[in-house]
């Protein structure tokens, strides 16, 4: 599958609304996280379930339920929403969405 346009913008609006009530976390000096010090993990709240992870050593881990979704929804391979969800997180980091708060799958992205 070749990501087009039409299915980057499809795959956009499924990404907000899977990720919709979410909130950014990263450890700080003072509370380092325990296993993954320097990561920043996006998770929901009510599920206490993480969606994504990106350590500090560039390896961005996605949960399969959001993987599942993708494939199901869009018929996405994996290396297809790979390289969709590298183009997501860079446009959501650019973003300004890192929140400073109280507190799989993976691979790294090596693309810009």
């Amino acid at each position: 599958m070749e990501l087009n346009q039409k299915i980057i913008d499809t795959a956009y609006k499924l990404m907000e609304m899977f990720t919709k009530g979410c909130y950014w976390y990263h450890d700080t000096p003072e509370q380092p996280f325990v296993h993954t010090e320097g990561s920043i993990w996006l998770i929901n709240p009510e599920t206490e379930e993480w969606m994504l992870e990106l350590q500090k050593d560039g390896y961005l881990w996605y949960h399969d339920k959001i993987f599942d979704t993708f494939s199901k929804y869009l018929n996405m391979k994996e290396i297809d929403f790979e390289s969709f969800i590298g183009l997501w997180w860079k446009m959501r980091s650019k973003g300004g969405c890192h929140q400073q708060l109280a507190n799989g799958k993976g691979f790294k992205d090596t693309k810009g």
